[in-house]
């Protein structure tokens, strides 16, 4: 009788060993998902000093439990989607060191300006389409898929969304999570435009552990302007070879200082101590018009090594005129480059000059990786400490630039530095930060260089 209900129920395919095999990995991989979605709540809990600042316990509970029911109703892009929207949220402000962030990206680097998205760096394979704009990925116009990628982005403000949102904006998993891409092929398409001629570009993705530190624009493949003369590290690309060093600009009377890295000592040896007590002494020696600092390109460090750029910056007699020292800043400038503006700011008179700064001046940073037990798609990081070099309890996240300057696809292309002119220009503008009626500014709004799609 068994026997004959067992051969009954395989002819009619409810009970087939293939039928039975499927369900065991059904029910493997929902397991799998569940555990890992555990993993990244009970990871937030015990990690971030402040889990719920941006969302509370009870809504972050409450979107883990949705998530889990929906485990088996979605394929693995849509959730991980589901958790970079959490991430998202939990840290929508001062929490750029958290994150979900996929493996699988486009090798492809290209960088938002005021005037679209554009490739700046490629592989050899790529390299032909450096300096195409790009006018749709998977076949979707690149401000759409800016809108729907921008949620998903943890940031400590706009700025350092801004920064983020290219390389995010070509995974094609996170693509094909939020349903702007179908494609099961191994190559993402591009639609690129150069010269007012179209082409399509298929970019082959490759697994990498993309940087959350911001994504620098490169040195050009012809003459740099100074602030990109500097090599990329070879063994990781994101940040400049060098951490610091100074120019003698002597047809501008002026010093020029480019910090790239928070670190205590550069390739050579050479200790930021060294570095700024012959820094003190050039200014002592020469007497400069103007010092200007640049830390466009530094992503940060170990915010207990630059004291002794602070403290030159800060104790030289002539560094104390308005108009004499300048800072250079972008949305790159995060993590304990932040905190070096917020100290040098507090401590000085020194005129910001650029794009508002992609770092807080307080925020939580020392980011902790927490192991995903099964998932290849992401890896996920949270905050584990508060770091206030700022006002207790300020609501500011961004450092206001005194004089706002915006970079063109054409001036960066074109090898030209509107940053570095506009300050060498000025005559003394006035410190936003003095203003007797400041405006209600908390995010960089007012005076931002150009205002991505995402805030249309």
């Amino acid at each position: 009788m068994l026997a004959a209900l067992s051969a009954a129920q395989t002819v009619s395919g409810e009970t087939t060993p293939e039928k039975l095999r499927q369900n065991q990995e059904i029910l493997s991989r929902d397991a799998k998902w569940t555990e890992d979605i555990d993993a990244f709540a009970d990871g937030l809990r015990r990690t971030h000093p402040n889990p719920f600042h941006s969302m509370s316990d009870r809504d972050f509970d409450q979107a883990i439990a949705r998530v889990k029911e929906e485990v088996p109703k979605l394929n693995d892009p849509e959730l991980m989607v589901r958790l970079m929207r959490i991430a998202g949220s939990v840290a929508a402000r001062q929490d750029g060191h958290s994150a979900v962030v996929p493996y699988l990206a486009s090798p492809v680097r290209a960088y938002l300006f005021p005037d679209g998205l554009f490739i700046v760096g490629a592989p050899a394979e790529y390299r032909e389409f450096i300096g195409s704009r790009i006018l749709k990925i998977g076949g979707t116009d690149v401000k759409t898929v800016e809108r729907r990628v921008a949620p998903l982005v943890t940031r400590d403000n706009r700025m350092t969304a801004i920064s983020r949102l290219p390389p995010f904006m070509m995974c094609p998993d996170l693509l094909r999570g939020i349903g702007l891409w179908e494609g099961s092929e191994d190559s993402l398409p591009l639609l690129v435009e150069r010269e007012g001629e179209t082409s399509e570009l298929r970019v082959t993705p490759e697994r990498m552990k993309l940087q959350l530190k911001g994504f620098h624009l490169p040195p050009l493949a012809k003459e740099n302007p100074r602030w990109l003369k500097e090599p990329l590290d070879k063994e990781h690309v994101y940040r400049r070879k060098r951490a610091f060093f100074f120019d003698v600009l002597r047809q501008n009377n002026a010093l020029y200082i480019q910090y790239n890295a928070v670190r205590a000592a550069n390739p050579d040896g050479q200790t930021l101590a060294e570095f700024s007590r012959e820094l003190l002494q050039a200014i002592d020696e020469r007497k400069p018009k103007k010092v200007i600092v640049d830390v466009r390109h530094n992503t940060g460090g170990s915010n207990k090594t630059y004291v002794p750029l602070l403290e030159a910056l800060t104790k030289s007699p002539q560094l104390h005129t308005h108009g004499v020292l300048y800072l250079l800043t972008s949305r790159v400038t995060f993590s304990a480059a932040g905190n070096f503006v917020t100290e040098l700011e507090k401590k000085t008179r020194v005129i910001l000059v650029g794009e508002p700064s992609g770092g807080s001046p307080n925020q939580y940073g020392d980011s902790r990786m927490i192991p995903m037990k099964y998932t290849e798609l992401f890896f996920v990081v949270w905050s584990s400490k508060y770091h206030e070099k700022g006002e207790p309890d300020e609501e500011r996240l961004v450092h206001e630039v005194d004089i706002p300057v915006s970079m063109s696809s054409s001036d960066y292309f074109s090898g030209s530095d509107p940053v570095l002119a506009a300050a060498l220009k000025d005559n003394g503008a006035p410190l936003v930060r003095e203003d007797p009626n400041p405006r209600p500014v908390l995010d960089g709004d007012a005076r931002a260089s150009f205002k991505p799609a995402f805030e249309n």
